[in-house]
């Protein structure tokens, strides 16, 4: 299985994700919401791009940390293989 070896990268895209994530939210007016499969694929692969798998090998990057934070949002990571996502705004 491929790896992502550069943390910086990894945190790249997961705050990318999260950041995407928060526009979303706003749009709809939630201020919590949980992500899955389908959501991040629609969300990430808008022109067939490798979006879904590259922030599941940033997500196993930080297998120790299981959560994000940011002064806007906190996103937890519920299942990192599938991935599954708790997004939450602060």
């Amino acid at each position: 299985m491929p790896k992502m070896f550069s943390k910086t990268r990894a945190l790249e895209t997961i705050l990318r994700v999260g950041e995407m994530l928060a526009n979303v939210a706003d749009e709809k007016g939630l201020r919590e919401m949980v992500v899955g499969r389908g959501e991040l694929r629609m969300l990430l692969n808008r022109e067939n791009r490798r979006g879904k798998s590259l922030l599941t090998l940033a997500i196993q990057r930080f297998a120790a940390s299981q959560m994000f934070t940011t002064p806007r949002w906190t996103l937890e990571v519920a299942d990192p293989v599938k991935p599954l996502l708790i997004y939450r705004k602060r």
